[in-house]
This record gives C-alpha cells, sequence and structure tokens, in this order.
C-alpha cells in the first residue's frame, strides 16, 4: 500500500518566457509527460489573464490541482473563475455548460485524455472561445498517432490522389492528411522543467510530419535569452531580400515538384510552388526544358521573370540550389555558426569562460559573432598562436 501526496504551489512568474503567447489570441495546447509543470503554468495563465488583461476566465478544474480543494479557490488563480467536475468523466458536460451559461472569453482545462473532451474542445473553439489546455505526451508525433487525442490537432485520414497527382508529389497513391482544421492554432512540448519546443503553427507543422518533412520549433529557455533563435530568424528574413516578395512563388518546368517542396522545408526557405506562371517570381528548369521550352522561357522573360537551370536534376541537386539561393547576399565566412551558438550556450549554462584555439581571422570573425550576443570576449597572444576568450557576463 503506497501513499501519493501532490501539492500544488502557486509559482509566479513562471510563464514570463512563453508571456507573448499566452497573452496572445490564439488557441494553446501544453504537451508534456508528468511532473514538468503544466499545470503551474495554467496556473498562472489564469492569474495574469484575468488579473492583469481583465479576461473573463474560466478554469474547469477536475481534480482541483489548479484552484485547490476549498470552498474558496486559491489566490494564485487571481480573479479567473473555477468550476469544479463532480467526476471525471463530466468533464466534457462542465466545459460546454461553462460556454452555455457563463459567457466566459478564455477556458484553461487540465489534463485531456478522453475522445468526447476533445470534442468538447473542438466545440469550444467554434464557438470563438479561447482554449488554453494541457495533454499527457512527449511530442507532437505522440498526437499523430493517438487515436483518442488526434482531432485536437487536426485528426488524420487516408486519401487516394489521381495518378498525376501522385506523380507531381512523387508519392504513392494513398497518403495521409490532416482530416480537419486543428483545435488548438500553438502547441508547446514542454521537454524539460523550464525547457519549452513552440510550433506556432500547428496546422503547417501537422502536414510537414504527415508529408515526411522536417520540422523545426523554436526553442525557448526559462530565464535565458532566446537570441539564438532571433538571429536566425533576421538571417532568413534577409536570405531572401533581392526578391520582390518576401515569399518564393515557384513555376518548375521538368523539375518533379516534390523535389523543390522538399528542400524548402529541409532547408527552411518561405515559399511554394505555383501552376500559372504569371504568379512566379522565378521560374526553375533543367538543361533538357531550356531547350525544349522555349516558348515558356522567352514568355516569362517578357514579363522579367529570373530563370535558374539546375545542373543535377535530383532531390540532391535542388537542395543544394535552394541552400544556394537561400545564402545569396549573406558575408562569405568560415564560421561555423552552430559551433559559435554551442559555445555560447556553454559559456551561459556553466558561468565560466572558455578559452578556444585557431586562426587569427576566424577568431577575430567569431568574436565579432558573440559579441552580437552581448557576450564579453578577448583576443590574447600573438600572431600565429592567439587564442579567443569568451566570457559569462553581458556587456
Amino acid at each position: 500500500i503506497g501513499l501519493t501526496c501532490r501539492v500544488g504551489r502557486a509559482v509566479y512568474g513562471t510563464f514570463e518566457v512563453l508571456k507573448d503567447i499566452i497573452t496572445s489570441e490564439r488557441n494553446l495546447l501544453l504537451l508534456g509527460k508528468p511532473g514538468v509543470g503544466k499545470t503551474t503554468l495554467l496556473r498562472e495563465a489564469a492569474r495574469v489573464l484575468s488579473t492583469e488583461l481583465g479576461k473573463r476566465v474560466i478554469v474547469i478544474d477536475t481534480s482541483n490541482e489548479i484552484g485547490g480543494d476549498g470552498d474558496v479557490p486559491h489566490p494564485g488563480i487571481g480573479n479567473a473563475r473555477r468550476m469544479q467536475v463532480p467526476f471525471g468523466t463530466a468533464q466534457e458536460e462542465v466545459m460546454i455548460e461553462a460556454v452555455e451559461n457563463h459567457f466566459p472569453e478564455v477556458i484553461i482545462i487540465d489534463e485531456i485524455g478522453r475522445a468526447e473532451e476533445a470534442k468538447a474542445c473542438r466545440t469550444i473553439a467554434e464557438r470563438g472561445v479561447r482554449l488554453i489546455a494541457t495533454a499527457h505526451g512527449t511530442s507532437i508525433e505522440n498526437l499523430l498517432v493517438n487515436p483518442t487525442l488526434q482531432d485536437l490537432i487536426g485528426g488524420i485520414t487516408s486519401v487516394t490522389l489521381s495518378d498525376e497527382e501522385a506523380a507531381r508529389r512523387g508519392t504513392q497513391k494513398t497518403v495521409l492528411e490532416r482530416k480537419s482544421p486543428p483545435t488548438f492554432d500553438t502547441l508547446i512540448e514542454i521537454r524539460e522543467r523550464g525547457v519549452f519546443a513552440i510550433y506556432h503553427d500547428v496546422a503547417e507543422t501537422v502536414d510537414a510530419l504527415l508529408r515526411g518533412f522536417p520540422v523545426f520549433p523554436e526553442i525557448r529557455k526559462s530565464g535565458e535569452s532566446t537570441m539564438f533563435e532571433q538571429l536566425k530568424i533576421n538571417q532568413e528574413k534577409t536570405s531572401i531580400e533581392n526578391q520582390k516578395d518576401s515569399e518564393l512563388k515557384i513555376f518548375a518546368l521538368g523539375i518533379n515538384a516534390s523535389y523543390i517542396e522538399r528542400a524548402l522545408h529541409s532547408i527552411r526557405l518561405k515559399g511554394r510552388i505555383v501552376k500559372n506562371i504569371e504568379q512566379a517570381n522565378l521560374i526553375i528548369c533543367d538543361k533538357k526544358s531550356l531547350e525544349k521550352k522555349k516558348e515558356i522561357l522567352e514568355y516569362a522573360s517578357n514579363l522579367q521573370i529570373p530563370i535558374k537551370v539546375i545542373e543535377r536534376n535530383s532531390l540532391g541537386g535542388v537542395k543544394d540550389f535552394i541552400k544556394e539561393l537561400k545564402n545569396k547576399g549573406k558575408p562569405k565566412t568560415s564560421v561555423d555558426f552552430e559551433e559559435v551558438e554551442n559555445i555560447i550556450e556553454e559559456v551561459i549554462e556553466k558561468g565560466v569562460p572558455k578559452e578556444i584555439e585557431g586562426n587569427p581571422d576566424e577568431l577575430q570573425e567569431k568574436a565579432d559573432l558573440i559579441e552580437k550576443y552581448g557576450l564579453v570576449t578577448e583576443l590574447v597572444g600573438l600572431k600565429p598562436h592567439m587564442r579567443l576568450i569568451i566570457y559569462p557576463r553581458r556587456k
């Protein structure tokens, strides 16, 4: 015989790193294994949304972990109203009652675990009430294969493609696709206490996963700056600065469209395939099409649409081309960005200086890049035996 004693605590300020997301108007699902702080985040979200922003917030408290078991809710949930659930299987009924009778702007739910509760979430979202909820799981892939909860992110259905469409995509005729719009717009994986992987667009993420494309969540850590991710975002925004439009609209001639789509996803360049040449701002073709499709290419030239020829008509060749396109206009450097990021993370995490050796010119480039993050660096020694010291303190 054992006894489990769970003590809920109101930990203020725990969601500062996620404040921009929690205070937005998007439906939010928190995903994580037991004990990583999901309920603590919900409690703090209820307090801030109800007290600081003045929202009408209702907490569906099934196990009394958010607002406590007393007649008066714990002050940790601020001005939010609490609706207790008499027994576990009645949670979806209380959720619907909250919408129909209490006019909430935000409903907060802890532990969605049954198909009926997932269906109630969709009903609430379709009525225009914002949802913030939690579910057990370690990743978004878990939800995709969970028949009970997959409706939270749109569900999965099997689709039979035409021969033409299957050939265009480079896939089998029967594929898996998202069944409906997801209930939750944004999903946050709580990988461990204070470490969050954020999928800002759940629909786009699910579509990418079902088509076998890699997905890249934004990583945030409590108490640390998100400077790494922000710098990456800024670099991606400037990578196609020579394009008239921020999004590449590619018309493919003789190139498998699925190669281009997979390359765009894996290299994280914003773009899509268009079927109408007038909508394109870039034409990609192979050498054979350059000779056989002269009339189309002349028409594109008259429209002043740039035409690029790919040397190797393969997935690898298309990826190399897209990578070159993304890096166009960036200053050439021998510095490995990922290596520099790892060095900075190590210095910040351990709190001790780190010393590295290398070519003096390369060390100077690394020092310039590290100082953009706000850390202090120092070059010591004489050429050609110089060293770079990175200090954990900020400028």
